[in-house]
């Protein structure tokens, strides 16, 4: 977890050094800035640099390699290639050629695309079942590994709205667990309370998205995306669905300070609404069905009082409301509070009837942002849920 702190916090304070500013601050100087600098040179060196991530939750931190070479020309090429693993034997391998090119005038104003591939590998993931009445005495465990080669782009529209696409194609191989000790998921669920167990078909995504947003005026910022995508079984067809999102973000900086907006106060809310739907004769696989609970596969946090992939379903609605404050140097204090649930059914999603957590924590600030979170997850009746790490998408 040091590790990752320290990767974090390099990647908020420099965007890149060179092999004479590693030289430079590793031999000469020996003082703690030098030290520093020698560390955040390390993790932010060109062209190869080391990297600590997470994999996905509950995976431990991989540490790896990153290569990045920029390219001369109008549209501003960059190729990175990536792989990490971490003692748990999770790993991801990635190549990613970025493109960017300035539409408009504005800082954001940027039309840019991604042509990737990545790879995970995760020996050991939970499954508790479908619904919001599953319990954590019916975990059972599976592996998986999943492979995604594809193309996505946001142009934008104005300065305050953008809109954007994604095409990829997905391979998906889920296996038992061959450890005596855990309880596999074959042993206590089938093809029909786990969809897509016995099979995982080619998958073929399309996406298209529009993203509002507005972070030029104080004290309000807003991130929307509002997404609609089609997942295609390349073989059968059998697992075909479709799946609408809609992710709204505000932040709210109320506190000021000499008539100006004190940025080491905001607020945070969220609210986040998905439904997945599949035909007559057609399933939604239960791997690429979303979770809340901790934090979901991709990282992002939702029921933190919860552990991690608690809940499973189809469709999924959430809200989210977290306070932090800078009171010395870079050490916060946050608090929050979060609400959801899933559900089999569209018509089952019922706002009477949300699971709520709180907690209360820590937090590291560099750049004028949160960086770093160390909070407890209460409320969910099932014990506390701690958290040490990085917020999603910072790295």
């Amino acid at each position: 977890m040091k590790i990752a702190t320290l990767t974090l916090l390099c990647a908020a304070l420099s965007s890149g050094a060179d092999m004479a500013d590693l030289k430079r601050d590793c031999t000469e100087n020996h003082t703690f800035a030098s030290f520093r600098n020698c560390l955040i040179d390390t993790f932010t060196v060109r062209p190869v640099h080391l990297i600590a991530a997470n994999v996905v939750p509950g995976g431990g931190t991989a540490v790896g390699l990153r290569y990045t070479r920029a390219f001369e020309g109008s549209w501003h090429p960059e190729f990175t290639a990536a792989a990490a693993s971490s003692l748990r034997a999770f790993w991801f391998t990635e190549a990613k050629l970025t493109l960017t090119h300035r539409v408009l005038d504005g800082p954001q104003d940027i039309f840019g695309m991604h042509i990737y591939s990545k790879t995970r590998n995760l020996p050991q993931l939970p499954y508790y079942g479908l619904g919001p009445g599953v319990s954590t005495g019916a975990r059972a465990d599976y592996q998986m590994n999943d492979q995604r080669v594809g193309v996505d782009a946001s142009f934008p529209l104005t300065d305050w709205v953008n809109i954007g696409g994604i095409f990829e194609n997905l391979w998906t191989s889920v296996d038992p667990i061959t450890d005596p000790d855990i309880h596999s998921i074959e042993t206590r669920y089938n093809d029909v309370t786990a969809p897509g167990l016995l099979r995982q078909p080619t998958m073929r995504h399309s996406e298209v998205f529009i993203r509002p947003h507005f972070s030029g005026m104080p004290p309000y910022w807003l991130d929307y995306k509002i997404a609609y995508g089609f997942y295609h079984d390349t073989g059968t067809g059998e697992f075909s669905f479709r799946r609408f999102s809609a992710d709204v973000r505000h932040q709210l900086y109320l506190e000021r300070t000499g008539g100006q907006v004190n940025r080491d106060s905001v607020i945070d809310l969220r609210g986040y609404f998905s439904t997945a739907t599949a035909g007559a004769g057609h399933r939604v696989p239960f791997y690429l069905q979303e979770t809340i609970g901790g934090s979901d596969i991709t990282g992002s946090s939702a029921l933190r009082g919860f552990i991690d992939y608690r809940f499973r379903g189809p469709h999924v609605v959430l809200f989210q409301a977290e306070f932090s404050r800078r009171i010395w140097g870079p050490l916060g204090l946050m608090a929050f509070y979060d609400a959801g649930t899933v559900a089999l059914l569209r018509s089952d999603l019922d706002l009477k009837n949300l699971k709520h957590s709180f907690g209360f924590g820590l937090t590291g600030w560099a750049a004028g942002k949160v960086v770093f979170k160390a909070y407890i997850g209460l409320g969910s009746g099932e014990g506390r849920h701690p958290y040490f790490g990085i917020p999603a998408g910072l790295i």
